[in-house]
């Protein structure tokens, strides 16, 4: 938006502080002839006019587009045809034909843009193909796949049994964990979450160290025990080695002590008693040690075969029982050998036996005892909790099933859509981009096509604005004779004249801007538009004055939007229209274009506008001011409130009906309107006469101004019969549009007001 016209520099504004300034939404600047309303309208057509005046905007990216209708414009737009009486045409712009050209021609920038659009498409179509292809052979393999799962683990997939789709989206989601879970742990979990049978288990015992390390009697299985040092004998046995041959046959001699047992010989004299020496207590202490020691072995031994058979009984949820069987196996056999070595021990004590060394096979058991109990209470845990544990052993089969079993089939489907993701995304950049700009450029283009196409279309606009107001003395029809020209038609199918009058000129010129204006106004994109509108009345009578101002009004009606509390909080004009700006020196199209009534008033639209005034203050410069409200269109206005409440009550004002009739009369006909009431007596009789010529006679006596002070109120008719006198003078000279306008204007104020 504009929000200040620096003039200083320009023609007719030769002081510093010639400045529009705080411009509105809707702004009025209204100037006699010769004021610089057109030097304004001028520099806004093109703001490098003139050095030194600038155009300020407000902070925007794009400027907006100032479409201004001046007498330039009229003079631009309308060629008259020589020899055709009253066919014109609506020209086109040779610069702007020659950049639509270049725009639109093969391989130009628009045909440029389109194939962009149309590969970046292209790209985006291949590259989704391409994906959807790689999903559906991912879902086929998921799907495939999901039967290799072990059927303990089966829950997981509760939800997704009768929908590829669904088992597809849920494994892309999936977080594939690190470390991955194993097949055994997951297995193991789902024992007591997943089946619903489960129960607990209790712990295993670990293998007890051997406990015969510890006795006294373990020493002994790797020594010679034999009888004592002392005996005569013990030479003769050692070196015969029969030592405990000879221990065994003691139980033989009996009460007979002097025959041998075996050979049935006499034995030596004090033989029995020797031997007894040999084999005395020391002797019996040691073999009693042996047999505790193969006692606790035994107890022992039985004991470890229990615990290992307990093992291998918990299951391979729990336990690798394959590794349980051979460490069970080996030591199993290990205890017979060495059950086998102490009993040998206790038969031949002489003999020093070696037993295996157990610690070894047990630890390993032990290990695995350790492992299967933390998973007993793995198992014990989740089935205590095992509605909260079910979802995080369900994400954890999905991460093992993702990252296991789907894994080469899931990074070929990344690196598919690592591609086409970047694919995308550069398609759908240089799409955006390509449509941005293809949309700008075909904004620009409509502009251009405005400009150079045929007038038709806005010509069929122009005619639906005249007949939206009610205007019939003419509609524009295409002429016959001259390609994309035009003439005015009566309703009666008879050109308007040979050729076009100034005000014709004027009428059409500003149909054809607004027509233009309001098209560029209601486009989706493109440029925002500011409207500047120089004096468009010129040799207008009152009927087309009265169609222009309605015009102008309907393109300038604000609206607003309201907040949730229905307060206003935002005002605008219609569609892509910012703001306008409107210059004139006509008092009386001022009068009508900025009337506003009572409830527009109440409604805020006064706080939309602003008014300024252009005075001639020397020769050849003028001076600018802004107004605080509309003190010249109330100067007019009032004396016509003066006849509208006459007429309407019957009496009198305190200024004097006849001089606010003469002055009305002297601003609108003489001053404004230019018309001259030669002859117009005779038109009137008797008293209606006399009436007449007192009216016209004021205007004769010299008063020149609205303004002045000179008051002059004759007597002796009535009030009635110079208010019919005063409407008739109106209806005569055919400015009765104008007399009925400003009466149902001042009376609505009036209504409003009160």
């Amino acid at each position: 938006m504009i929000t200040a016209i620096n003039l200083f520099g320009a023609p007719c504004f030769a002081t510093p502080d010639s400045t529009l300034g705080n411009l509105g939404l809707i702004n009025f600047i209204y100037g006699p002839n010769g004021s610089g309303k057109t030097t304004i309208s001028r520099l806004l057509k093109d703001h490098s006019l003139f050095p030194g005046a600038t155009v300020d905007y407000t902070s925007s990216n794009t400027p907006p587009k100032v479409m201004v209708y001046n007498r330039d414009y009229v003079t631009s737009t309308i060629t008259e045809c020589a020899g055709l009486a009253g066919v014109f045409t609506l020209n086109e712009d040779p610069e702007a034909r020659k950049e639509l050209d270049t725009l639109t021609q093969e391989g130009g920038p628009r045909a440029t843009l389109e194939a962009t659009l149309a590969l970046a498409k292209q790209k985006k179509e291949s590259a989704n193909a391409t994906l959807t292809e790689a999903r559906t052979k991912l879902s086929d393999r998921a799907w495939n796949k999901k039967s290799d799962i072990a059927n303990t683990l089966q829950d997981m997939f509760a939800g997704y049994n009768h929908s590829k789709e669904k088992l597809l989206e849920e494994l892309l989601r999936t977080d594939i964990s690190d470390p991955l879970p194993t097949l055994d742990h997951l297995t193991q979990r789902a024992g007591a979450v997943f089946v619903k049978s489960a129960h607990e288990h209790n712990l295993l015992q670990r293998i007890e160290a051997n406990p015969i390390l510890t006795l006294p009697g373990y020493p002994l299985l790797t020594a010679s025990i034999s009888g004592s040092q002392e005996s005569p004998l013990k030479e003769l046995i050692d070196r015969l080695d029969n030592s405990d041959w000879v221990n065994a046959g003691q139980a033989f001699i009996g009460n007979d002590a002097s025959r041998c047992p075996f050979c049935q010989q006499n034995l030596p004299d004090g033989f029995a008693s020797e031997l007894a020496k040999l084999f005395d207590t020391h002797f019996e202490q040691q073999l009693s040690q042996l047999k505790v020691l193969q006692q606790s072995f035994i107890a022992w031994a039985t004991e470890t075969r229990r615990r290992l058979d307990e093992a291998n009984d918990v299951g391979t949820s729990f336990i690798s029982t394959e590794q349980l069987s051979t460490f069970t196996a080996k030591l199993k056999s290990t205890l017979v050998a060495c059950e086998h070595s102490i009993n040998q021990k206790l038969s031949t004590p002489s003999i020093p036996v070696t037993l295996d060394d157990l610690t070894g096979l047990i630890g390993e058991v032990n290990t695995l005892i350790e492992a299967a109990n933390t998973r007993i209470r793995q198992h014990n845990d989740d089935l205590a909790q095992r509605a909260s544990k079910h979802k995080t052993l369900v994400a954890q089969c999905w991460s093992y099933f993702a990252g296991t079993v789907m894994n080469t089939d899931l990074q070929e489907f990344r690196r598919i859509e690592k591609r086409c993701d970047a694919t995308l995304k550069e398609a759908t950049t240089d799409e955006k981009t390509a449509s941005h700009d293809l949309a700008t450029l075909d904004a620009h283009i409509r502009e251009l096509e405005t400009a150079v196409h045929s007038s038709a279309p806005t010509i069929d606009r122009m005619n639906q604005i005249l007949a939206g107001v009610g205007f019939s003395s003419f509609n524009i029809s295409k002429s016959q004779q001259v390609p994309d020209g035009y003439a005015l038609m009566r309703p009666d199918g008879t050109t308007a004249g040979e050729t076009l009058s100034d005000g014709e000129r004027t009428f059409v010129a500003l149909l054809y801007f607004l027509a233009q204006a309001q098209s560029a106004s209601e486009q989706p994109t493109g440029e925002d538009v500011i409207l500047v509108i120089d004096d468009p009345i010129s040799s207008l009578d009152s009927d087309v004055l009265f169609v222009v101002t309605q015009l102008i009004k309907d393109m300038i009606q604000t609206q607003s939007t309201a907040d949730a509390r229905g307060k206003k909080n935002r005002e605008f004009l219609r569609d892509r229209l910012r703001q306008a700006i409107i210059l004139t020196h006509n008092i009386h199209f001022w009068s009508q274009l900025t009337f506003l009534t009572g409830e527009e008033k109440r409604n805020g639209q006064e706080a939309n506008r602003k008014y300024y005034e252009l005075r001639k203050i020397g020769s050849g410069v003028c001076s600018v001011r802004l107004l605080p409200r509309n003190t010249i269109r109330s100067l007019y206005t009032r004396l016509w409130s003066e006849v509208a409440q006459t007429d309407a009550s019957d009496t009198e004002t305190d200024i004097g009906l006849e001089n606010a009739m003469r002055r009305i009369l002297e601003s609108y006909f003489k001053l404004q309107a230019g018309i001259s009431f030669d002859g117009l007596l005779k038109e009137f009789t008797g008293p209606n006469r006399l009436i007449c010529q007192s009216l016209f006679g004021w205007l004769n006596h010299g008063s020149h101004l609205v303004m002045d002070e000179l008051e002059f109120s004759p007597r002796g008719t009535t009030t009635a019969m110079y208010l019919r006198v005063f409407k008739e003078i109106f209806d005569k000279t055919g400015q009765i549009g104008h007399y009925n306008l400003m009466m149902s204007q001042v009376l609505g104020d009036s209504n409003d007001a009160t």
